[in-house]
């Protein structure tokens, strides 16, 4: 499966914290895994708590007080209950899986328009954009489709081509809803939900039968007993309603932490792409330093760099000082990580100096 061989390719080569792609793999999975965390740790410290109150109450009515006893209870009680631990280990392990499905499900499109570029760039690869699927229908797939078909018609023209941009991407204002992605991503956590909930009823209701035979066993049945039992039955699920709720609170909030955060890279770049298509050709990506995309960014700006060469990065030399003619030469202009402007100088000789304030360039020019 691809998504394994990725994460496999994370390992070797000991990258996996080193870029925000894997960062976002690992923040995901996390983020999801503490949800059942939360609600097993709550489920255990309540049981905890009612196992407590259960010896207190068979105390008072006639089972033995003796601190052995007290384990024999607890042992008999809990004996068929630890037969859970491998399946609550499964879960956990299970669902921190899911979460790197999950981001793979949301890198995808970056990584198939990040080949793409590569491809083009090395003249392996000479035709439109398609995302397969239904990755076709997400915003960054629309955008960079047309996109990329404007960067090729500029770069084999030499002129801005006029292309009409569908209605929505036209009065792009604000991240819309990436529908795709909240359908996969909704079926997931309802199965993660659902299958998390189902072992938590099992573990409960295992755990209520083992106290209710218990409890017949070493004490008398009586009207007392039975209706202690009954009201604790009650307030076993009690308890596991409590963590549903929690689960699903937590679940929804996560979510809707994630969807907006993948909604808002993908508008990011839309809304760059949209103004270079709209004749701004010094726009370039620029995503937060924690999103994800990092490495697609770094990309496409390459790529618009060895395209709009001519437009953005040539400055014209003054050909006259003092009467006299200025050898030609390119001068290029590039900004820094920080914002800052830099010069790369080619002279005629070919003698290239590279990274240089304008103070320099200009005493360069005028040797």
């Amino acid at each position: 499966m691809e998504l394994i061989d990725k994460i496999k390719s994370y390992f070797k080569n000991a990258n996996l914290f080193q870029s925000q792609d894997s960062k976002f793999y690992i923040l995901t999975a996390t983020k999801l895994t503490l949800v059942p965390v939360i609600s097993f740790t709550l489920i255990i410290y309540s049981l905890r708590t009612v196992m407590e109150m259960n010896y207190n109450f068979f105390i008072a009515n006639g089972f033995n007080s003796n601190e052995d006893f007290k384990q024999v209870f607890y042992d008999r009680v809990l004996m068929n209950i630890y037969d859970f631990l491998p399946m609550f280990a499964a879960t956990i392990i299970a669902v921190f899986f899911t979460g790197l499905i999950i981001s793979w499900l949301v890198l995808k499109t970056y990584e198939l328009i990040q080949d793409h570029i590569l491809d083009v760039m090395d003249e392996e690869e000479d035709g439109d954009f398609e995302a397969p699927g239904m990755l076709k229908t997400k915003l960054i797939s629309q955008v960079s489709r047309i996109f990329l078909k404007y960067v090729k018609m500029y770069s084999e023209t030499g002129k801005a081509p006029k292309l009409k941009l569908p209605k929505n991407l036209e009065n792009l204002k604000s991240p819309p809803i990436d529908k795709v992605f909240f359908v996969q991503y909704s079926l997931i956590i309802c199965i993660i939900s659902l299958a998390t909930n189902i072992l938590l009823f099992s573990f409960l209701n295992e755990l209520y039968q083992q106290v209710l035979e218990n409890g017949i066993t070493l004490l008398q049945s009586n009207k007392v007993i039975m209706k202690f039992l009954v009201a604790q039955e009650k307030e076993l699920f009690n308890i596991y309603y409590l963590s549903i709720g929690i689960n699903v609170a937590l679940y929804i909030y996560i979510s809707k932490g994630i969807v907006n955060s993948i909604d808002g890279v993908s508008y990011g770049f839309s809304r760059d792409m949209i103004s270079i298509m709209r004749g701004d050709h010094k726009v370039r990506m620029r995503p937060r330093f924690h999103d994800p995309g990092q490495t697609l960014a770094q990309i496409i700006n390459e790529y618009l760099d060895s395209v709009f060469v001519e437009e953005s990065n040539v400055l014209p030399l003054d050909q006259s000082q003092n009467n006299e003619v200025l050898p030609p030469a390119f001068v290029e202009q590039k900004m820094t990580a920080n914002g800052e402007a830099v010069f790369h100088i080619t002279t005629p000789d070919g003698e290239k100096v590279e990274n240089i304030d304008k103070e320099m360039l200009l005493k360069l020019v005028k040797k």
